[in-house]
């Protein structure tokens, strides 16, 4: 899809480019007379203010400054031994809001943090519907052979599908409940699909394509290619046994993360450039340092930011240099080679887009109904630096920087950002030197100041007037989940605390109440102002299981006493519990249903859109949990995998009530890639990926499947 001058060489060269190009550097001395001088280049600072590009030629020094930087602390470190310092910015780590997805009437959709802003997975469900997107294993190395460019085709055609490629799969319910298959459909081979998203007769499919290709002569470094890219696709799905392809996106680089807000996608993806093929990691002499910088200082700007095509036209450039956003006051001899990539497309013409790139290294994200929140850690002084990017009508602005104290943390750290009426609030980790007490955590309130691009502190917890600390010693935050005017803070070691935090002053924060329960909550789900689910998993104050709930009826004679010794410390089974709200100085626990013994998962464990939850006529509430759990009897230990049926009651009887279980275990079908439930009205099906189960709400042990 792309020419070769879009290609990474896949040498010596381009295995570094991964951990070197990613970085950054500067150079701005050029050879060419005897008194030449070169300049020690350093890495841009991600921790600062950004300010827009004053010319594409601003942004073309600092990524060729990039690209020479490691070649350049080489040089300048004679004592180099191969590793630059600087290395590929890491995966973005996703924070989320706090606002749960309205209820829709009817059926369960995926669950979403942020009501409106909608996000890509593998199941999609509109109500007659159901998409599965499948991945297979696909060979990682594939023949290259070096062919004229194809003309663009009129038409796009959907091709059967082979072994080891990733497909759509299309079902739609029957009166019955029961499932039917009606079609099967891939657009491209060798990719891996990353999300689908659903709406108005339109599936959108996203799919990574990150081929490694070795040539057949292995002397012919030319023909050692990688070409990372991925595609979005538009399917009419009007009639999804005969779905068409409307339009077809191919971007160079690697996705991000994708989101949509009603007819807009917002798709962050990342480019590194190509590195010269004779470029020298380690130069030991002017010489052939400045053979570097003629290389790279040959490179043009096209070759360096990431192209586009639309509907199988020539590549184009995705971003114009112009709209790059770098970090302000910085001189030319600093730099950074690799971009993020902003890219806003208009879902009802995906040719009508419009990007902004970013010249620093970034490690988190955030996007509320109004802002895109970036951060970058500082693990040296630890430290968070918060970029906050403004949607607009078209495309992205940005706002505003921020520091805080502190990171986002290993466990939990995708809810721990969000932004409600104006303040963005923020929970970090701050590790300390005491032993006796390794960790402290700091809720912080900014708000945006528009005039200095600053993100100002508003207030904090703890403070002089609120002293008490967020968790007890040693405690780690585990589940974090922000509702309105107040947030939900579980912290662990031994035992759960939940803290409620009242934020409706956001001047005066106030940590106002505090439960102490078994076990741990690695998700929390607010019902209501009144009612907040956890699901995480449960031990005693002395690491020991708790009485476990069973399913099978020969097994209700289960004895906590008989678990072998190596299985009474450690994590529990999977554990619900409904805690009462209403009162935010005093939380109280309603009920806890713990479904399993040791070694018992839920995807929802550290996936929330594996939660399905459809609130009912009465306003109470029905959850579907896919649950591989291991239960002990009296003589042996057995596994069961499927979908648990919990009826969630909140109205003046609250309580938690398990309504039944759908195995799948007889069945000789067993965790894939994705497990999802879904609830229709009374019609419940269980994706185990690629198959789905269905059955009835009323009558869970009869199962039709698998489809």
């Amino acid at each position: 899809m792309f020419n070769s001058n879009n290609k990474f060489k896949f040498t010596a060269i381009s295995m570094l480019v991964a951990t070197v190009s990613a970085c950054g550097g500067s150079s701005s001395n050029k050879p060419g007379t005897d008194t030449y001088q070169m300049k020690e280049l350093e890495s841009s600072d991600p921790h600062g203010k950004l300010a827009q590009a004053s010319s594409s030629e601003q942004t073309l020094n600092r990524i060729r400054n990039g690209l020479l930087l490691s070649s350049n602390q080489s040089f300048f470190n004679k004592d180099f031994t191969g590793d630059t310092g600087i290395q590929r910015p890491t995966a973005l780590v996703e924070s989320f809001a706090d606002s749960t997805a309205s209820p829709t009437p009817g059926f369960s959709q995926t669950n979403l943090i942020e009501a409106g802003v909608d996000e890509a997975d593998l199941v999609k469900f509109d109500g007659k519907t159901l998409f599965i997107g499948v991945n297979q294993y696909s060979p990682l190395y594939e023949p290259f052979v070096e062919t004229p460019e194809a003309e663009a085709a009129s038409t796009f055609i959907i091709e059967p599908i082979t072994d080891n490629e990733s497909y759509i799969r299309a079902l739609q319910e029957l009166e019955d409940g029961s499932m039917e298959l009606v079609a099967e459909f891939a657009q491209h081979k060798g990719g891996n699909l990353d999300g689908l998203y659903l709406a108005n007769d339109e599936l959108i499919s996203i799919v990574n394509q990150d081929v490694f290709s070795i040539a057949t002569d292995l002397e012919d470094e030319e023909a050692n290619v990688f070409t990372p890219s991925f595609t979005i696709n538009k399917y009419d799905v009007t009639d999804p046994a005969n779905a068409t392809v409307t339009d077809e996106v191919v971007i160079a680089g690697h996705l991000v993360r994708s989101r949509r807000i009603d007819d807009k996608l917002y798709v962050l993806s990342q480019f590194y450039p190509t590195i010269p093929l004779d470029y020298i990691y380690e130069p030991q002499t002017d010489v052939e340092y400045r053979n570097n910088e003629t290389l790279v200082g040959q490179l043009p700007l096209s070759s360096l930011l990431p192209t586009v095509e639309i509907n199988q036209t020539n590549a184009q450039s995705l971003v114009d240099g112009a709209n790059c956003f770098l970090p302000a006051g910085e001189d030319d001899s600093v730099g950074y080679a690799s971009t993020l990539t902003v890219t806003v497309f208009d879902l009802n013409d995906l040719s009508n887009f419009e990007s902004n790139c970013l010249n620093i290294d970034v490690h988190g994200f955030y996007m509320s109904q109004s802002s895109i929140y970036l951060t970058n850690h500082n693990w040296t002084n630890q430290q968070t630096t918060i970029h906050k990017l403004a949607l607009t009508d078209t495309g992205v602005d940005y706002q505003a920087t921020g520091q805080v104290d502190g990171y986002l943390g290993w466990r939990g750290e995708a809810f721990r950002m969000n932004e409600h009426e104006g303040h963005l609030r923020v929970l970090t980790t701050t590790n300390t030197e005491d032993e006796t007490d390794r960790m402290d955590h700091h809720l912080y309130v900014f708000e945006t100041n528009e005039q200095t691009n600053t993100l100002d502190l508003v207030s904090q917890l703890p403070n002089e007037n609120q002293p008490k600390e967020i968790g007890k010693v040693n405690e780690d935050v585990y589940a974090v989940r922000f509702y309105g005017d107040r947030a939900y803070i579980v912290t662990f070691e031994q035992i759960d605390p939940l803290y409620s935090v009242d934020l409706s002053d956001p001047e005066n924060p106030i940590l106002a109440g505090e439960l102490e329960v078994p076990g741990f909550s690695s998700y929390l789900h607010p019902l209501s102002d009144k009612y907040l689910l956890g699901i995480g998993e449960d031990v005693d104050a002395n690491l020991a299981l708790r009485e476990p709930a069973v399913f099978n009826e020969t097994d209700r004679d289960t004895d906590v006493s008989e678990l072998p010794s190596d299985s009474v410390e450690g994590d529990g089974g999977v554990k619900l519990v409904l805690f009462d709200v209403s009162d935010i100085n005093q939380p109280t626990e309603v009920q806890t249903l713990v479904l399993g013994n040791t070694g018992s998962y839920s995807d929802a464990l550290y996936d929330h859109r594996a939660v399905s939850l459809l609130q009912t006529e009465d306003g109470n509430y029905r959850l579907a949990l896919p649950l591989s759990l291991t239960q002990f009897t009296t003589q042996y230990y057995q596994a069961d995998r499927g979908l648990g049926l919990i009826d969630i009651n909140v109205s003046d009887d609250a309580g938690l009530n398990l309504n039944g279980f759908l195995s799948t275990s007889d069945k000789d079908y067993y965790y894939n890639y994705v497990t999802r439930g879904i609830i229709n009205g009374n019609k419940v099906h269980y994706v185990q990926s690629p198959h789905v189960w269905s059955t009835t709400w009323q009558d869970s042990k009869r199962v039709v499947g698998p489809k």
